[in-house]
Order: C-alpha cells, then structure tokens, then sequence
C-alpha cells in the first residue's frame, strides 16, 4: 500500500513538472513569435514596383499592392517610358493621387536609368523626389496630335470613301476625310487645354524646386521665360534635370540601394523578395530604348 502511494506521489510530480515545461514552452514560444512579429513590423521597407513601355492602367494594380502593404513605409515606381495616350495618363494620375491621399504616411519616389517623359513624366510629378540614373533623360513636357490623311493614298489605289454625317465636326478624325481649318482649331484648342493642365501638375509639384534651381543658376531672363524653354517638349539628360529643377537626384540604381539602405530601409520587390543591387531586378524588368514614345498622343 505504500508502495502504491508512493508511486502515485511520484506520477502526480512527473506529470505536474511536464505541465510546468509546457506552459512555459508555449509562453516563452508565443513571446518569441510575437516579439518577432513586432521586429518584423517595426523594420521599415522600400518596394520598387517596376513601370516600364507606355502608359497603361495595368500599372496600377502593383502600386496598390505596394501602397496597401502594411509593412511598406516607402515605394519607388521604377519608371522607363515615353509616355501614353492623354486618358491613360490622366486616369492613372487620379488614381495615384487618390492612392497617396489614402496612405499618407507613405513615401513616394520614381527611378529611372533611360527614358522617363511625356506622360510619364506627368506621373512622376506625383512622387516626392525623381531620382535618375546618370544614363536618363527626363521631360518632353507637351503634348502632340496625330491625325492621318489618306486621301491621296485612296486617290492612288482608286478608292474614294464618301463620308456621310449629321453635324459639321462628326467627320473631324476620320482619315479618308481631309483636314479642315474647323478641325484644325478644334484639336488645337484640345491640345493646349490638355497642355495647360500638364503645366499646372508640374509647377503645382515642382514649383518649387524649379525656382529654387532657377535661382541657383542665375539666370538672367524672367522667370517665366525660364519656365518656357523647359516646356518646349525637350528631354534633358540627367545632369540637366537636375540642375533645371526636374528631377531631384542623380544616381545609378545601386547608388540608390545604397541611399535606401543608409536610411535603415529594407529595399524588396513587389513580391518581397530583398533587392540589394541591380542584379536582382534584372530579371523582372524589360528595358526599352530612349527612342520609346516620345509623345502623349
């Protein structure tokens, strides 16, 4: 009987130090688990989310993704365009600004080692800073119409196209129809309309910066005429931008890792994976030529 006792004495013991170890297991492996979570949360990230060929609003969805991560403090829209149609570029340039409005907090910056112009540059206007490889050229701020006539060209292959309508501007655009003056005003009108428009997101975004570059340089004619030569549809390599006042920094894409990373940021892509140098964003990115689509059309 003693026996008994005593061999139940030490089972309850065995088991009593079990559920000790078990619970201090679970808590100490819960507080680890919950303290990683906070270091993780509390590390600060950059997401590149490359934006590359024309304008589209397939661009948006990876910039939701970026803007919407909650581990995400900053994001750089790696642009390499010329630009795009005036509705593609005026839609995204909404939809950003919405998106920004919604995630105040977060930083916005763009990037680009060829081409970033027309209505790409009309974007990067949204960013924070634009920062430019020594390689880039940026600008091209204006806008362009093109309008086909081929009335000689149905003349030659012995077609003739009679174009029937109800109003005097319906035909306006249709390329077996020619050009009229009336049409010729009317896409002028639209163009500079557009234009203005183009004008006022660049001074509203960068007025600054540019009076500030304008007094830097010294230059000795008005103001306003600075402002003129720079909106005459020219690119500007990335030397220029700067100086001018269009872009903020120049910087070849390690560099700018290497400017991230001083700031205690953890540089990923879209997909979290961690981007410490070009090398690994090779892959993922397709690079075009500066000859790209050089107009907003």
């Amino acid at each position: 009987m003693k026996k008994t006792r005593s061999g139940l004495q030490t089972t309850t013991r065995i088991f009593g130090l079990l559920a000790v170890m078990v619970t201090c297991t679970t808590f100490m492996c819960c507080g680890l688990a919950t303290n990683l979570r906070h270091l993780h949360s509390a590390k600060q990230n950059a997401v590149i989310v490359p934006l590359f060929g024309q304008v589209t609003q397939d661009w948006y969805p990876s910039l939701y993704q970026a803007f919407a991560d909650t581990r995400t403090d900053v994001v750089i829209a790696w642009m390499e365009s010329g630009g795009g149609s005036v509705t593609e570029v005026r839609l995204l340039d909404r939809k950003i600004k919405v998106l920004r409005a919604a995630f105040p907090a977060k930083s916005f910056y763009t990037f680009s080692e060829y081409l970033i112009a027309s209505g790409a540059y009309w974007l990067a206007c949204t960013a924070d800073s634009i920062f430019l490889a020594p390689t880039a050229y940026c600008g091209s701020i204006g806008v362009i119409y093109t309008r086909i006539d081929s009335t000689r060209a149905d003349s030659i292959a012995g077609v003739k196209y009679h174009i029937i309508h109800a109003g005097n501007n319906k035909a306006f655009g249709n390329s077996h129809y020619p050009i009229t003056l009336p049409e010729v005003y009317s896409a002028g009108q639209e163009i500079l309309n557009i234009y203005n428009i183009f004008l006022e997101t660049v001074l509203h975004s960068r007025g600054e910066r540019l009076l500030a570059a304008y007094d830097t340089l010294g230059v000795v004619v008005p103001f306003e005429t600075y402002i003129l030569y720079l909106e005459q549809g020219d690119v500007f390599g990335a030397e220029e931008s700067k100086a001018f006042g269009l872009a903020d920094e120049v910087l070849w894409f390690d560099g700018l890792i290497q400017h991230l990373s001083r700031r205690g940021l953890k540089v990923s892509n879209v997909n979290g994976l961690p981007v410490s140098s070009f090398h690994n964003m090779s892959n993922s990115l397709v690079h075009k030529p500066r000859e790209i689509y050089l107009e907003i059309k």
